[in-house]
């Protein structure tokens, strides 16, 4: 016969002894698989959950915000951090708790908030804004050293030139005027070459860069001049 075997009891036999020695693996295979399956279903059901709460309680700092509560906007940041602590939410949630207590004077809260926000960023790309303000907040309470640290290295991104602005203002307040001259001519180079000369975001553009230059004239620099 075409399959090997003379009968049909030959062909049953070796079926029989073809499952004994492999039947308990097929079983084992289909179980994980169907095991797999629901974990994985388990777990896109978890994911969504996770995110709909995360979702609720930013909501719920939002409103706080909005009625002026900032200790419970500030009590659910913290919950968000705690409870969701890589999500977008909780990054998002401690930047609206720290501008509002910039707002009303309380550094200490807000650099707190900052700080959360920069551990929930990680690695994407909320985590250069967090650690922006987070230095601007830590300079107003007076440690302008730790605001340079914060700011180094510098990041390369949107945010390139309000960080090199920033490493200026530091270093002016520190009398260190060529180094902040330095660091205004490296701004205004990252607003060009984000810009372009006449590309788009031109008010922008000529406002930052007004702005820069004004600080430039108090050092008594020039735009391209090195002292």
């Amino acid at each position: 016969m075409a399959n090997g075997y003379e009968t049909e009891e030959e062909q049953i036999e070796a079926i029989k002894r073809w499952w004994q020695e492999n039947g308990r693996a097929v079983v084992a295979g289909l179980i994980l698989a169907v095991i797999g399956f629901f974990g994985w279903q388990q777990w896109q059901s978890y994911q969504r959950s996770q995110s709909l709460a995360a979702a609720q309680t930013y909501q719920g700092v939002l409103q706080a915000l909005n009625e002026g509560d900032r200790q419970s906007a500030q009590e659910r940041a913290n919950q968000l951090a705690s409870d969701h602590g890589d999500s977008v939410q909780a990054v998002l949630a401690n930047l609206w708790v720290a501008s509002a207590y910039v707002e009303a004077g309380d550094y200490e809260v807000a650099e707190a908030a900052l700080r959360q926000a920069r551990d929930a960023a990680g690695n994407s790309g909320l985590r250069p804004l967090a650690t922006l303000r987070l230095a601007k907040v830590v300079d107003q309470r007076g440690d302008r050293q730790a605001a340079l640290d914060l700011l180094e290295p510098v990041s390369e991104g949107p945010y390139t030139a309000r960080y090199q602005e920033l490493r200026g203002d530091i270093k002016a307040s520190l009398g260190e005027r060529e180094s902040a001259v330095s660091a205004y001519q490296a701004a205004i180079s990252a607003i060009e070459a984000r810009y372009g000369a006449g590309g788009g975001g031109a008010r922008e553009r000529a406002r930052h860069r007004g702005r820069i230059q004004l600080k430039l004239a108090d050092l008594g620099a020039e735009v391209g001049t090195s002292s």
